[in-house]
């Protein structure tokens, strides 16, 4: 039966990867019955997140248009499976739009409709999550002085009632596993559709993919930035030692080791407060005290 399959995401699950393979495997997915459909004008290219924001702008009915247009290309191109994926679509003000625009789809079409959300433990998706705010790459957690405990127990419950709210509307929940891209995409496509896609290419490399192995300045700059927005958007040291350890960035180039321990025990430290935010459990030790330990040798060596 002819069929809409949508990957929901969410965020930190390799859904970038699964969306890499997808768009390199179009053709590939085409000859299989199953269309992968581009966004004319998109800003992202391999995802379908354009798309999802019509949801979450309020813009249902163009959603739906833009939907149905892609349903009928599927026809069109003899395959009986449309897919989709962008982890926008599990966004917070994404998920009734997309439930009413589900509902309408089945509604005009007849068809079915499955979601596939990726299961990742909540503690490692809320350090990925919280990582990627702290650097300035998506987010200003820092700027906004939360609670980090709360935080991750906040986290937790949001991401726990999305994969309740798809497992409530018929979806299908997969583990992630540290497969390539290739193998993540076949096992989203086969939890959608049933099917097998054993043969699926390797996308273009993921710039995302390990972004520390070329080059130890690369770590080295980026935990500079991490201590840099902790120290300064908490006030746990002063202005001076901060500034001074920041100094030291050229003998910190040349000691490598040194700075990937401060790296290492912040990564660490982390991931204890993360827990007992998941566990909503009370706790004297806090993150920035354990943190602001790691400086005074830095300071040292800068002596």
């Amino acid at each position: 039966m002819p069929r809409l399959v949508i990957h929901v995401g969410p965020h930190k699950t390799g859904s970038t990867s699964v969306q890499s393979a997808c768009a390199a495997n179009r053709e590939r997915l085409r000859r299989d019955g199953v269309l992968y459909p581009e966004f004319s004008g998109a800003a992202f290219a391999t995802s379908h997140a354009d798309a999802a924001s019509l949801l979450g702008a309020g813009r249902g009915d163009a959603f739906l248009d833009w939907l149905l247009a892609a349903w009928r290309q599927a026809g069109d191109e003899g395959c009986d499976t449309l897919l989709l994926s962008s982890e926008e679509f599990s966004g917070s003000l994404v998920l009734r739009p997309l439930e009413r625009a589900l509902r309408r789809f089945r509604r005009i079409t007849g068809a079915q409709t499955r979601t596939v959300f990726v299961h990742r433990p909540v503690a490692e998706l809320a350090l990925s999550s919280l990582l990627q705010s702290i650097t300035g790459e998506a987010g200003t957690f820092f700027k906004q002085r939360y609670d980090i405990r709360r935080w991750a127990a906040s986290f937790a419950t949001r991401i726990r009632a999305t994969e309740a709210f798809f497992a409530r509307q018929g979806g299908v929940t997969i583990p992630l596993a540290g497969h390539p891209p290739q193998a993540l995409a076949a096992r989203v496509l086969e939890a959608g559709t049933g099917r097998s896609f054993p043969d699926l290419v390797s996308p273009p490399e993921n710039v995302s993919a390990d972004k520390f192995a070329a080059s130890p300045l690369l770590i080295v700059s980026y935990g500079l930035r991490v201590m840099s927005r902790v120290i300064h958007g908490h006030a746990i040291v002063s202005p001076a030692c901060v500034t001074e350890s920041l100094a030291t960035i050229e003998s910190l180039t040349m000691n490598e080791p040194a700075f990937r321990k401060l790296f290492d025990d912040f990564t660490r430290t982390l991931r204890e407060q993360i827990a007992l935010g998941v566990a909503d459990a009370e706790r004297p030790a806090t993150l920035l005290g354990r943190l602001a330990s790691c400086v005074p040798p830095l300071r040292r060596r800068a002596a």
